[in-house]
């Protein structure tokens, strides 16, 4: 070794230094955990509770609030240096109901300057005019019980409010509603404990309510709002709230479910309710459906038995009819096809006919994927060998196909080619034609003769309605309901129903409406005895069925009272 290198080994010191944290890092903690001073709000009642309040009294208005409570509050100055002055000073274990880390009391700072009252002492906190994180500390002559914390807003517009609730938990209402003390707003208390609520599920890991009218699955950290999860995640929507503390991040808005314990028997727990549903149900919402399509999918191994036998039965696949259908239902005929989402008639004749199973793109969406063929036909393999046990494949058609195959132009029929019972029905439609489009609030259409075979009446939306020609002769079998019924359906079109149209919830709510109204009994009434009365004229023997209940009716008519013998029983 050198002379020189010696030297240098010979002056060499080391000593243990700690890391810091620069000002900076603390003001970005500030204002990058507060996403509203309904969040920082909430915060503060959370630091009661760990105080060991018993009641926890908050007034507030758009210039600012205060929060007063009776816990344990600040009892020395060293208390204030380690726990109020030091950002981050961690919690013995179980000596907080909800802190970790002391640095949810930053919040408020972001959003309002604050007066600290507890004990002896006072703390005064404004980093806007200050320009720093500094605060002042007073000390009095008399101690003050609990905690008061006093804040004036910096905007008025960080005022968010408290009575509105919403799924995100936007108001303080939302955020502490299951706190187990008491809490006072502005005199009115706007949480209720756990224990004074009535619960659909409860084990030792949390309270479980579930409500189908809802959108999401609200999760509550001992009470306090942490976050939501759409309904399509679990399958199942509601409320949850823990009875032990979750493993949540900095800004307690998140669950971080790896880490958390807690969570993760929750899961098996909600796994369980969702298993239960499906066992029990006769039909799938889109959240349930999601869920387990998202199963079956994934699944590398068979549900259980009873899982599956019902699971064949529940109708959660929607068809071109806007009905639910269950897999056992498709199962019938093993052949299915994508509908492209503009021939509705061809696709309703492939699923009368049996044809082929039409799957609807939504169901394709529910189930979180992109509505093509690849897609399509992973799903229905997958899903029939997930219930049928068998490694067998469904047969698929092309909807194109199927549109080639059954596409067929629509013909008008001229009068002069009908017979004359045809052309009976036809005066009789066109003569409480006008009835129907008064009923139906619509401008008068031509009722004109067609034939097709695809549909079995349709309309170009305002000049006209055809009805197919076959379908005339059902007067004679049932009489003139359907036939009227054809002309209402019509008429709740405003658009052409030759290729697509829609039947909506408001086409169908329009079309219930107006069926259920007393004109269209008068149509019927009208139309059957029209038809009668035609056949005395042209001499047609009517069918077994439309002849007897003429006569039936006749009978009867005989033995109805007459005005002149009900005014004479008067007498």
């Amino acid at each position: 070794m050198s002379k020189s290198s010696s030297l240098a080994t010979v002056n060499n010191t080391s000593e243990a230094r700690q890391f810091g944290v620069h000002p900076a890092i603390i003001l970005t903690l500030i204002k990058e955990q507060a996403g509203s001073s309904s969040k920082a709000l909430c915060e503060l009642i959370m630091n009661s509770v760990d105080a060991g309040a018993t009641r926890i009294d908050v007034l507030i208005n758009e210039v600012g609030f205060s929060i007063a409570d009776n816990g344990k509050g600040f009892s020395s100055r060293e208390e204030i240096e380690t726990f109020f002055e030091i950002f981050g000073t961690p919690h013995k274990k179980d000596d907080a109901y909800f802190g970790k880390f002391r640095i949810g009391r930053g919040q408020i700072m972001s959003f309002a300057k604050t007066d600290w009252r507890s004990g002896f002492f006072g703390m005064h906190v404004d980093i806007h005019r200050r320009g720093d994180l500094g605060y002042e500390l007073t000390t009095f002559k008399d101690a003050a019980p609990g905690c008061v914390i006093k804040g004036e807003f910096y905007d008025q517009h960080d005022f968010s409010g408290f009575d509105e609730e919403c799924d995100y938990g936007n108001s303080i209402k939302a955020m502490v509603k299951f706190v187990s003390v008491p809490v006072f707003v502005n005199g009115m208390q706007i949480n209720t404990p756990p224990l004074e609520i009535e619960w659909s599920v409860e084990d030792e890991n949390a309270w479980y309510k579930f409500d189908s009218d809802q959108c999401n699955l609200k999760v509550y950290n001992r009470g306090a709002f942490v976050t939501y999860y759409p309904g399509s995640t679990f399958g199942l929507t509601g409320t949850i709230v823990t009875k032990h503390p979750l493993t949540v991040n900095m800004a307690r808005n998140e669950i971080l479910r790896r880490e958390c314990h807690v969570w993760k028997c929750i899961l098996a727990t909600l796994q369980t309710q969702f298993n239960n549903r499906i066992l029990s149900a006769k039909k799938l919402d889109s959240n349930e459906c999601y869920l387990l399509m998202k199963m079956i999918l994934g699944s590398r191994e068979r549900f259980n038995h009873n899982i599956c036998k019902n699971i064949e039965t529940v109708r959660f696949i929607p068809n071109i009819f806007g009905e639910n259908r269950s897999p056992k239902d498709l199962f019938i005929n093993n052949i299915y096809t994508l509908y492209n989402g503009r021939h509705s008639m061809v696709a309703e004749r492939v699923q009368q006919l049996g044809r082929a199973n039409v799957i609807m793109p939504e169901f394709m969406r529910t189930c979180g994927l992109e509505s093509n063929e690849d897609n399509f036909e992973h799903v229905i393999t997958s899903l029939f060998r997930a219930l049928s046990g068998t490694n067998a494949s469904p047969t698929f058609v092309l909807f194109s196909d199927l549109v080639h195959e059954m596409d067929g132009l629509n013909t008008l029929v001229k009068e002069s080619e009908l017979t004359a019972e045809e052309k009976l029905v036809l005066v009789g439609l066109n003569r409480y034609n006008r009835d129907m489009s008064v009923l139906f609030e619509r401008k008068k259409r031509r009722i004109i003769i067609g034939v097709s075979n695809q549909m079995n009446a349709w309309t170009d939306g305002h000049s006209y309605i055809a009805i197919n020609r076959k379908e005339l002769r059902g007067i004679r079998e049932s009489g003139p309901h359907v036939l009227v019924a054809l002309m209402a359906h019509e008429y709740c079109h405003d658009e052409s129903s030759i290729e697509s149209h829609p039947h909506d919830r408001n086409f169908y709510a329009r079309f219930h409406s107006c069926i259920l109204k007393y004109q269209f009994g008068f149509i019927v009434n009208g139309m059957m005895r029209h038809y009668l009365s035609g056949l005395a004229k042209i001499a047609i023997v009517p069918s077994k069925e439309v002849g007897y209940h003429a006569k039936q009716i006749a009978k009867i008519a005989l033995k109805l009272p007459t005005r002149v013998q009900e005014k004479n029983a008067r007498q």
